[in-house]
């Protein structure tokens, strides 16, 4: 049976204009779990809860079987993690940077750290403002990794990089995953990033889950069905996700149901992107 690294149950924060509404999610150990969503969907609120960053108002939060809390320090060294955004001295040396870091942490791999160093191409004596975009991203992943977490959390880690670095990055990630079983949580807005590393998939919208279910289940059951002109008003009032003349179904049987000519309309495979898409805009319906 595999062993939970993170279970999050009924998870509520209130502000005065943004609300978390119980949300609840897994991750088992050496898996990835990707969270979507759009910019203020809450991703980077539940994040910092379970880091205890912020308090939250209701649920819980258990990571490895323990509670979380802002002063539970033992647990936050089985913890990696790579905010969105980021702000450091930007004078200081990668190298000093990272002794400070190492001092923080009772596993550090100095052997890990250096090897990664190598394999990113990194400058430590560079300072922090010399360094690209990428190479900033990469020196933080790799000083999350060195002191061999068991959580890895990812806050929107590839926005903004060249498509070359985020393959580079996704790639040793995986590599992460097999090698140290370290479960990853990763959020972003760019599903292509998703999809390249998740085993399973929670869309996030105003502060709800919407859908949660592996990758595989989701590109296997949800399909678009495209219409050549007007969606039949039968079809369109029985079907729960409709955007212009495409709806979106959840399982072969559903389409085989809507009993219409189907020279009229064609059935093709969905992107984690447009299930979002879906799902945002049925949710806007219900809760215009």
């Amino acid at each position: 049976m595999s062993k939970r690294i993170l279970e999050i149950n009924n998870l509520c924060k209130n502000y005065s204009k943004f609300s978390l509404s119980n949300i609840n999610l897994t991750l088992e150990e050496g898996k990835v779990l990707g969270l979507i969503g759009q910019n203020g969907a809450g991703k980077s609120t539940t994040i910092k809860s379970l880091l205890g960053l912020i308090s939250y108002d209701s649920g819980s939060i258990l990571i490895n079987n323990q509670v979380m809390t802002p002063d539970n320090i033992n647990l936050k060294q089985d913890i990696g993690y790579v905010p969105e955004n980021v702000f450091l001295y930007q004078d200081v040396k990668c190298r000093e940077f990272y002794k400070f870091v190492k001092s923080c942490y009772k596993n550090w791999d100095d052997d890990l750290f250096f090897e990664l160093s190598k394999e990113f191409d990194l400058n430590l004596d560079k300072r922090i403002k010399e360094l690209s975009k990428g190479n900033l991203v990469k020196l933080l992943i790799i000083i999350a990794i060195s002191h061999h977490p068991r959580l890895l959390v990812l806050d929107e880690p590839t926005s903004g990089l060249d498509p070359l670095i985020r393959n580079q990055v996704l790639d040793y990630l995986k590599k992460v995953v097999e090698k140290e079983k370290c479960s990853i949580l990763f959020s972003s807005h760019i599903t292509e990033d998703i999809n390249k590393l998740a085993d399973t998939v929670s869309f996030l919208h105003n502060g709800k889950i919407l859908l949660s279910e592996s990758k595989e289940t989701i590109l296997k059951k949800y399909k678009k069905v495209v219409f050549k002109n007007e969606i039949p008003n039968n079809i369109r009032e029985s079907s729960k996700f409709v955007c212009n003349n495409v709806i979106m179904k959840c399982d072969d049987n559903d389409i085989v149901d809507m009993n219409f000519n189907q020279e009229e309309y064609c059935v093709s495979d969905i992107t984690l992107d447009e299930v979002l898409g879906f799902l945002v805009n049925n949710e806007k319906k219900l809760n215009p």
